[in-house]
């Protein structure tokens, strides 16, 4: 029988690089909300997992939460809608995203709406 040994091996692997919008601008007609899809993708060389959180302020905001992994390449799609109660002035906001793993920057997509 040949000798053997338990060896452990520790390093860093090339982490994943999450690519996002900085700003989404929506219009919508006062009474009509409008839909807007925003793409995540991974530009990295690891996996991610995103954790997507709801669209602030809601209204006039509204997103679902969701938790998609990216290999590396792929992309991801999260829906947006903005129904404004008035006409006029830009609503700010914000989408945010957790990132793991921890070494990849979490963001948050500003969000600017107007009613017209």
């Amino acid at each position: 029988n040949e000798p053997t040994a338990n060896v452990t091996l520790e390093g860093v692997g090339e982490a994943g690089r999450l690519i996002a919008p900085r700003l989404e601008a929506l219009v919508a007609t006062v009474g009509t909300p409008t839909t807007k899809n925003i793409v995540l993708k991974n530009a990295g060389k690891g996996v991610l997992s995103l954790g997507v959180g709801a669209a602030s302020p809601n209204p006039p905001y509204a997103s679902g939460a969701s938790s998609p992994t990216l290999q590396p390449g792929a992309s991801a799609t999260v829906s947006i809608t903005f129904s404004p109660s008035a006409k006029g002035a830009a609503v700010a906001g914000g989408l945010p995203i957790t990132v793991n793993p921890p070494s990849t920057p979490s963001v948050t997509i500003m969000l600017k709406g107007t009613g017209k």
